[in-house]
Parts: C-alpha cells; sequence; structure tokens
C-alpha cells in the first residue's frame, strides 16, 4: 500500500481529539455523527462516546454491516466501559475499547498500536487471497518423504484423489504426467527441496500422442552427405522434396518463452517426421526450415499430406498460431549440386521464375493472417511466382483505366519485379505506382514503382499496403482534361472559378485558389464550362449542369479539390458524353503512340 490508510474519526456531542488531523500514520475524515446518517469509506473507524444509547450503539451495528473488513476501535470514558458496551463491542466486531487519552503522546502511541495491527492484518489477507487464488489455479504438491502431505485443487483436478508417491527427484523439467484418465501429457515441472520436504509445480501444456513412427531429424551435413548419394544413385523411382519453413518464427521467439517454444518445435517435429508414410530424408535445413525427402509418392498425395497437416497444427494450442509455407519439388531429377543450389533456394525464398520454369514445384502455404500487411502480401508474391500464377497490372493514365497481363519473376530485398507491357510502363512511370489484381486476391494491392526498364519488359515495385476499394468497381468512367478548363460554379451569393481535374457522366471534380469556406456540402450549385468539341463551328461546346458538393479537400496549401455530383439534362449529357468519348480516343492514341516511339 503505497498511500496511508485511510482513518475516519466518529464523534457525537463532544470530541476530545483535536490534535487527530496531524497524524502522518493515516488519511484522516473527523465527523459528527449527530448529523449524518452516512459515513465515508475507511479502512479505520475511530468511534467515540460519550453516553450509552440504542442510537449510538446501533451506528457502530451499522458500520460494522456495511464495511466487513474495516476496523473498528472505541473511545469512551470508564464510566462507560461496562458489561454491556463490552458484550455489544464483542458482537459487532470491535478491536479495542480506549480510554480517552491524557496526553498527544498517548494518542500517538495508540494511533502507531492501530497503525501496526492494521498493517499487519492487511498483509495476512493478502497472503491468504495469493494462496488461496494460487491453490485453485496452480497444480502443486507437497511432499515429505516421498508422500503426498498436500494437493492443491487445481493438482486435483488434474491428477485425481489418487496421487502418486514421488519416485525419485526430477532430473529433467520435461516429464511425462498421467492425469485422472490415464492420459499422458507433455508437462513442464519446476521442484525445489527442503530437507524431506519436496514441493512439486507442474504446468500441463500439450497431450501426448506416440506416433507410430519417429524419424531421426538429420543435421544438414548428414543430409547433404545422404542427398549426394542418393541423386548419384540414378534409380527409377525419382525423390520428392519437400521444404517446410516456419515463416513467423522472428515474432513467436520474441512474444513466447524459450522454453515455450522449444517445446512447440519439438512437437512440431514429432507431427513432421510423422507427415507421410515412405520418409527416406528427415533434416533440419535451416534454423527454421525442415527438409522432407520422400520416395514413391504423387504430388497430389503429398499435397494432401501436408494439407493434413496443416489443420493438426491448427488443433494443437501451442502450434496454432505458427504460419507454414511448404515447397514440393516432385520427381527430382537434377544431379546432386543443381538439386543441392535449387534445395538452398527454395529454403531461403529466392527462386526466380526462369529457374523453376521447367521444375515441378510449387508452394502450398497455411494461413497467413497473424503476418503483418507488408508480411503477407511479400508472401503471398513468392507464392505466386512459384505457383506461377498469373496476376494482372493496373494504372489510372489521365483518368483512362489500363489493365495488362503480368506474372512475377522475382523477388529480391523486399523488391518485387513483375513482367510489364510497354503501355502499363507508361503508366507506371507516369503516376509512379501500380495496382496488382488477382481472383485469388483478398484485396487489390497498391505499389510504388521505383523502376520501369522497357527493353527488358518489366517494372520493380515495392512498398505494399492492401486496397480497400478497386478502380474497377467505377461505375463510370472520369477522364483529364488534355489542357487547362476553366469551370465556374455558384451557390447563391458563392460564386467559385477553378480549373477541371477530371470528370465522368456522374461527377466533376475541379480546384481553385479561392476561400471555400461559404461553400455548402450536399446543396444544390450550378456549374458551367466549356468542353473542346471539334463538330461544333466555334470549336467547344458549353456545359450547363446542377449538382451538389460531396466533397472538399486541400490539394496544395493555396489550392482546394472540390468534387461535385453533376445532374445533367438534354442536350449537355449527350455533349459530356460525347467529350468523354473523343478523349479516351486520344489518350489512347497518346499510348500507342509513346508505345511506337519507344520515349516519352
Amino acid at each position: 500500500m503505497n498511500a496511508p490508510p485511510t482513518l475516519c474519526y466518529l464523534y457525537f456531542d463532544t470530541t476530545t481529539l483535536s490534535a487527530l488531523e496531524t497524524t502522518p500514520l493515516f488519511e484522516t475524515t473527523s465527523l459528527c455523527a449527530s448529523n449524518t446518517t452516512s459515513f465515508p469509506k475507511a479502512w479505520v473507524y475511530l468511534v467515540e462516546l460519550d453516553t450509552l444509547t440504542k442510537k449510538k450503539l446501533a451506528l457502530l451495528g451499522t458500520l460494522a454491516k456495511r464495511h466487513k473488513t474495516a476496523h473498528l476501535y472505541l473511545l469512551a470514558p470508564k464510566e462507560l466501559q461496562q458489561v454491556i458496551l463490552y458484550k455489544y463491542a464483542l458482537h459487532v466486531g470491535v478491536k479495542e475499547i480506549f480510554s480517552p487519552f491524557a496526553t498527544a503522546e498517548a494518542l500517538l502511541e495508540a494511533l502507531e498500536k492501530i497503525h501496526r495491527r492494521f498493517l499487519a492484518e492487511l498483509s495476512h489477507k493478502q497472503f491468504c487471497d495469493l494462496g488461496f487464488a494460487l491453490e485453485q489455479r496452480i497444480p502443486f504438491v507437497h511432499y515429505t518423504h516421498e508422500n503426498p502431505v498436500f494437493v492443491s485443487s487445481a493438482a486435483k483436478t488434474f491428477l485425481g484423489e489418487n496421487v502418486p508417491a514421488l519416485e525419485a527427484p526430477l532430473a529433467e523439467p520435461f516429464q511425462l504426467l498421467s492425469d485422472a484418465s490415464h492420459q499422458p501429457w507433455e508437462t513442464f515441472c519446476y521442484s525445489f527441496t527442503q530437507e524431506n520436504d519436496t514441493f512439486m509445480f507442474f504446468f500441463p501444456y500439450e497431450k501426448h500422442v506416440t506416433p507410430s513412427h519417429i524419424a531421426r531429424l538429420h543435421a544438414k551435413d548428414e543430409a547433404l552427405a545422404w542427398l549426394k548419394t542418393r541423386l548419384e544413385k540414378k534409380e527409377n523411382a525419382l525423390p520428392s522434396f519437400v521444404t517446410v519453413a516456419i515463416d513467423n518464427a522472428t515474432s513467436l521467439r520474441k512474444e513466447r518463452m524459450e522454453v515455450e517454444y522449444t517445446a512447440a518445435e519439438q512437437l512440431l517435429r514429432e507431427k513432421l517426421s510423422c507427415l507421410c508414410a515412405n520418409l527416406a530424408l528427415f533434416a533440419q535445413w535451416e534454423e527454421d526450415v525442415y527438409l522432407l525427402v520422400f520416395e514413391n509418392h504423387t504430388a497430389e498425395a503429398l499435397k494432401t499430406c501436408i494439407e493434413s497437416f496443416y489443420t493438426n497444427c491448427e488443433e494443437e494450442p501451442s502450434l496454432a498460431a505458427f504460419v507454414f509455407s511448404a515447397t514440393v519439388w516432385h520427381r527430382v531429377k537434377e544431379a546432386p549440386a543443381s538439386a543441392i543450389a535449387m534445395l538452398e533456394s527454395m529454403a531461403h525464398k529466392s527462386l526466380e521464375s526462369k529457374e523453376i520454369a521447367a521444375l515441378d514445384i510449387c508452394i502450398l502455404p497455411s494461413c497467413g493472417e497473424s503476418l503483418k500487411e507488408f508480411q503477407q502480401i511479400l508472401r503471398t508474391f513468392y507464392i505466386f511466382m512459384v505457383n506461377k500464377t498469373p496476376v494482372k497490372l493496373q494504372n489510372i493514365y489521365k483518368g483512362l483505366c489500363i489493365n495488362t497481363a503480368s506474372k512475377i519473376i522475382k523477388i529480391k530485398d523486399k523488391m518485387v519485379y513483375f513482367e510489364c507491357q510497354t503501355l502499363q510502363g507508361y503508366a507506371a512511370t507516369e503516376s509512379k505506382k501500380v495496382v496488382i489484381l488477382s481472383a485469388e486476391l483478398p484485396f487489390d494491392i497498391h505499389g510504388s514503382v521505383k523502376f520501369v526498364n522497357f527493353e527488358e519488359k518489366y517494372l520493380i515495385a515495392d512498398s505494399f499496403y492492401f486496397l480497400p476499394d478497386s478502380a474497377n468497381s467505377r461505375e463510370y468512367t472520369r477522364v483529364q482534361p488534355s489542357f487547362r478548363n476553366p469551370l465556374y460554379l455558384k451557390q447563391g451569393r458563392v460564386q467559385i472559378q477553378g480549373d477541371i481535374l477530371d470528370v465522368s457522366l456522374k461527377s466533376i471534380a475541379f480546384s481553385t485558389r479561392q476561400a471555400v469556406t461559404s461553400l455548402v456540402q450536399n446543396q444544390t450549385c450550378v456549374l458551367t464550362c466549356k468542353l473542346p468539341d471539334s463538330s461544333m463551328e466555334e470549336g467547344f461546346v458549353e456545359i450547363r449542369a446542377t449538382g451538389k458538393v460531396a466533397s472538399q479537400r486541400p490539394l496544395t496549401d493555396t489550392s482546394t479539390k472540390i468534387v461535385v455530383l453533376l445532374t445533367l439534362k438534354d442536350p449537355y449529357d449527350a455533349h459530356l458524353l460525347r467529350y468523354m468519348y473523343m478523349r479516351q480516343k486520344e489518350l489512347i492514341n497518346e499510348l500507342k503512340q509513346f508505345t511506337k516511339n519507344g520515349q516519352r
């Protein structure tokens, strides 16, 4: 307890403790009990009695009933300390009855006594509460001469009523303990001994499953020697390689205690060793990557085994948070040096599309929801590359939506190389960004374009994140004008002039340098502008429309972007539709010209 305990001093008609307010031992409150029926909550109550009446004794009963954990003391002159007072004090749990204090020193001595007793009883209560909580929740057994003399409630729940004797001191912290139904559990134990007494705490964390076969885990150097020998034999039955990587091992090690992670890792190895029949080699290739070599298995059979392994891990509490990637290389017929080099690329996730074009390699990922967004995206792109999953690249070029087919070439230093058609390359160079689309993705992905190689037809992007909305969900196409197009907006007495940024059949966006504080959103306004039209004698067509201001936000320190939802009537809707059609043709021809010339 950091702050001093609270003490409430209650008196009736007279008080003899005027110096009580200055004590440093308690936070004190003094109150005349004759004038109130509610009393502040306190750890200690000191009640001074000047006379014995039913009303005053009832007050003691009320305090004892409402504040059951508080300490109650009485201050009464000698003539009031009669049998009736002692009986009632005993009945309501008064700690002590004091006589009036002759000196300030006597008062301080009494307060110190009250303070010591309060702290001692509080400490005892806290200790008992803690002991009760531990006894209910922590499984432990107290042995004397190897026989159990005390078993906590939590231990009884697990072991049952018949607790076995302690046969020998525990040499290792990890033990197999059987519960009341004789089911063995992997258990972490901690024990200590004092003379003839042993205290054992135990924490069961996983049911023990005895597999039909547990393969020995080989070190990498042993695996390399085995692989060279096996691949040099050139037998008719070709082996299949499977690497299983823990994608979030680094974060799991930070989140968990070392003992907890080590136990989970041991369980993982047991499950991997029983992944599928005909396991020829089981090895730890890297710290968080395991290699399994199988004989006489189809690719589909291996995929089924891996998916079953993922399901089993999700059902194990200690493995449910693990994120895995299994890379399957079916029917390996390469020379030892080439095969081992490819294994290294599989283990380090550095495969490139040109390396695996003619190989039967695929990745089977487990659920990766616990990964950070950027990690999820890079993991997905790597899986797409290995599994040869096509993607599309998308850009908006001056309002024109451009979608082109693509594939992932390689991933290096958190940057992704995409195959890129020339048309997309020019749009990406203009916007400095790209959107990646695929039916396999939960959301479209935005990337920042770092470099476009027009000769080799690829672009490099990084800084990826998921987009909540897609350009494909646009109901109406927008285009940007080819040159400055003024626009005039009127809303009541407010008049604003600006330049068109882009336009669709249902909305228009423009920028202005004027103050827009008087502009009201969702209120009707009138817009006029002139758009180029070569079919008209004047070379332009005038557009008049009504609309409502949908949004306004700063573009720069001196300009604001305003979006207005349009309501067009004949013939202005036809004029705008013709302008957008002609402008789209101009943009397509512009991009085709760039492609033809090969330069901007």
